[in-house]
Order: structure tokens, then sequence, then C-alpha cells
């Protein structure tokens, strides 16, 4: 018999701002924040009016004097402008070495010596594509494919490279931390992830020109046809079209190549499972996503009282994918036992919420934004694949199933949901903002990776990171709460 004395003392109740506090502690994503919130910072301090012509311009130009005087004079026209400073480059190396937590001075060393190679390599830059004017052939292979990949990666070496300079010339007790997330495999899903989506952005400009991803593109397209044929729709191809009762579209390389695969390598590579496994699914890779590409394409052949517009449904494919999946890979990972009803019933709510209330909710957002000054979406602000306009709606759908997966408290969910939805209006001011000063609309893959990866900091904040234990532990609860 168990005495009340006996008995396990119930866990504290905790709060979301407690929870939150807590998930903020981690050194690794406390970093990764920092970097990126003060990479933006500074390429948006640079590309303020004053900043550009009093400081990047002129400094643009000197550089270019400079390339000249060790390498000669352009055998050919070119414009030396903005698109030449190299900015992206610096907010990117700045970010991360300012907001590593080592002593001032080393930061400040390492921003100097990182400012030094950029410089180098800039001007370097600056004066090989100037000798390569004349030959265009060779001039848009350096400049679209060999510089940009060697500047990143030459930042990227630099960057890590003073990182462990920094870790092991003294004061470890501020700096040695980030080293015990690298273990986990979430951390190496992420460096590895981002490794191979930097490698994805430098190559893809070369990969969408190449005859074989075309000749993929037109396979895909018949492959569709035959597919939807046999499921008795209307559906035909020939080379690149893709011809239904609705329209023709054009199949284009990007219909192929996405930024999920070097997203899904990483997973294979990273994730715990045996060498047979990720060998296995690395070779699947080829096989899977052309498969995914055909099942977009049947979209096309679907009614549109089904997927409404079909431009949205088909540009939205692989981000509404993307959301099952992780709304299964959370409900797996807080619930080892009966995970898959729990993931069927997260889809569900999502789907759910998504078409039942998404288009009031976006309307909702999208006149917030415009009492806040914001333009119209696709009047003042273009939005071709609609990734910004299926962001309000979308992000609030995959929270809500995030909930019912990760089975959080109504307290912790509202008060996260309400951070969500005031980041929305925000988002679209932004935007906005960023189009009528620079005439910079926001990408369309960023777009989508900022709307899976708001409502997943959401959730990681709201509920928790710990996974429940198995029935009739004590932890499971109190990890659980």
């Amino acid at each position: 018999m168990t005495t009340t004395r006996d008995a396990p003392a119930a866990p504290p109740r905790r709060g979301f701002a407690f929870r939150l506090r807590s998930a903020l502690r981690d050194p690794a994503l406390t970093y990764l924040v920092r970097a990126v919130l003060l990479g933006v910072a500074i390429f948006g301090l640079l590309r303020l009016g004053w900043v550009e012509r009093r400081l990047l311009l002129p400094f643009t130009a000197a550089q270019e004097r400079l390339a000249c005087a060790l390498l000669g004079d352009p055998t050919g026209p070119i414009a030396v402008g903005l698109s030449c400073s190299a900015a992206e480059v610096v907010a990117l190396c700045l970010g991360a070495v300012l907001a590593f937590p080592a002593p001032w001075r080393r930061r400040l060393a390492g921003a100097a010596g990182g400012m030094a190679l950029i410089v180098g390599l800039n001007t370097l830059r600056i004066g090989t594509l100037g000798r390569a004017a004349g030959d265009r052939p060779l001039f848009e292979l350096l400049h679209l494919y060999l510089w940009p990949g060697a500047l990143i990666a030459a930042v990227t070496a630099f960057v890590f490279l003073w990182m462990r300079w920094a870790v092991e010339a003294g004061d470890r007790g501020s700096a040695a931390p980030l080293r015990a997330p690298g273990r986990r495999p979430l951390t190496r899903l992420a460096l590895a992830g981002g490794l191979l989506l930097a490698l994805y952005l430098v190559l893809s400009p070369w990969l969408l020109d190449s005859p074989a991803v075309q000749a993929a593109a037109g396979a895909v397209a018949a492959f569709a046809a035959s597919l939807a044929r046999l499921l008795g729709l209307s559906a035909s191809s020939q080379g690149g079209l893709f011809r239904t009762e609705y329209g023709v579209f054009v199949v284009t390389a990007d219909c192929v190549l996405t930024p999920l695969i070097p997203v899904y390598l990483a997973a294979a590579l990273t994730l715990p499972g045996t060498a047979r496994r990720r060998v296995a699914a690395i070779l699947a890779t080829p096989l899977l996503f052309f498969l995914l590409a055909a099942a977009r394409l049947l979209v096309l052949v679907a009614p549109p009282v089904l997927v409404g517009s079909h431009r949205l449904a088909v540009h939205g494919f692989r981000q509404l994918l993307l959301g099952v999946v992780v709304l299964a890979a959370a409900a797996w990972w807080r619930r080892r036992a009966g995970w898959p009803r729990r993931a069927l019933l997260a889809v569900v709510a999502a789907a759910a919420g998504g078409l039942l209330l998404g288009p009031a909710w976006t309307r909702g957002v999208t006149a917030a934004a415009a009492a806040l000054g914001a333009p119209s979406l696709g009047v003042g602000l273009p939005d071709p694949q609609g990734a910004l306009l299926l962001t309000p709606a979308y992000q609030m759908a995959l929270f809500a199933g995030l909930w019912v997966a990760g089975g959080g408290r109504w307290s912790r969910a509202a008060t996260a949901a309400a951070a969500l939805a005031l980041s929305q209006p925000l988002l679209l001011l932004a935007a906005g903002g960023a189009w009528e000063r620079w005439a910079v609309a926001p990408g369309a893959q960023l777009l989508r990776a900022w709307a899976l990866a708001a409502p997943l900091l959401a959730a990681w904040a709201a509920f928790g990171r710990r996974r429940e234990a198995p029935e009739g532990s004590h932890a499971g609860v109190a990890g659980t709460e």
C-alpha cells in the first residue's frame, strides 16, 4: 500500500513565459536566432538609401579602381553597381561572428578578418569579371556560378575556423556550451541541411539550365498525363507542356528541382538509422521526387471545387505536403505510442481549420495590414505564386495541427497563437515596404520557409521539447504537463 507520503510530488505548473525562457536557454538556438536577427539587421542597415549612396557605392567604386590597377582594365563594357558590393555576404559574416558568445575583442578581430577576406575576394572578383567581359560565356560562368559559390564557401570556412580559434583561445566557459548540441540529431540535421541548402542555392542556376533536368521535367509531364488518363481524367503532354481541360501549363525545371531535396538528403544522412537504410534512402531520392513532381501535376486536373485556384494549389503543393510530414513527425516525437492516430487527428484538424476558417482569417489579416499602410496583394505588391497570400491561413492551420499533435494546453496555445497572429500583418507590412522602397519582392521559397518555421517555433516554445515517456512513468507526466 502506498501512503500519501510515498506518492511522488506533482510537478509544478509552468506557464508559457517560463517555458519560453527555458527553451531560449539552449545555447545553439540562442546563437542561431541572434546570428539571423543580427545579419538581417546589418543587411537592412546597408540597404538604407544614405548608406548605399555614401558608403556602399563609393567603397565598391574604390574596389573597382583597385581591381583595374592590379589586373588591368576591363576587356568589355561592364557595370559595377550595388549588386557587386557583396553586401549580403558581409551581413552573413558579421551576423555569424558578432553573435558568437566570445569576448568582444575576439568578435571584433573576427569581424575585421572577415571584412578583409570579403573585400579581397570581391576586388579579385571584380577584376576577373572585367578581364572576362569580352568572353560572354566565360563571364556568365564566373558571374553566375563560380564566384558566388567561392564567396559563400570562403566566408563559411572562415567563420568556422574563427569559431574554433575563439573557443580554443580561452574563455571556454562562454563559448564551449555550443559544442554539446552538435552531437544531437536535430542539431546535426540543421547543420547538414543548412550546408546542403547553401550548395543547392549555388548550383541551382546551372542545374535549372541543365538539359538533363529539362528532359526530366518533360518526363514528369508525360508520366503525370498517363496517370491522369488511368484515373479517367483528361490530360495530355507534349514536351514541357501539360494540357488539361482547365488550361495549358508549362512544366519547367523548377517543377523537378526543389529545396526539399537537400533537406531530405540531410535527414537521410544525419537522423538515427542503420547504414543500409541511409544508403537506401539516398538512392531512392530521384524516384521519390520524380513521383512527387508527377503527383503535384495531378492537382492541375482536379476540379476547381476541390482545389480552388489551380495556380495556388500547384505552387503550394510541396508546402502543404511538408506540413503533413511535420505534423506526423511532431506526433511521433511527442507520443511514441499511438502516434499514427494522433498524427491523423492533427492533419484533419489542420485541414479543417485551413479550409473552413482560412479564407476569413486571410481577409482579416490583409485588412489589418492595409490599415497599417501595406499595399494590396497582387496589385501594389506582386505575389505571382500566392506564397504570401497562403501564409496567414497556412501558419494558423499548421499551428492548430501541432497543438493537436503535441497535446498542449489551451492557455499556452492561445498565447503562442496570439503572437503568431500579430506577426502576420507585420510580415505583409514589411514586404510592402521593401517593395515600395527598393522594388524587392519577397521570394516565394523564403516565404514558404517562414510559413513553416514560425508555427514550429511558436509550438516549440509553447508545448515544450520533451517527448512523452511510457505510460505509468511520472517523468512522462512531468514532460507533457
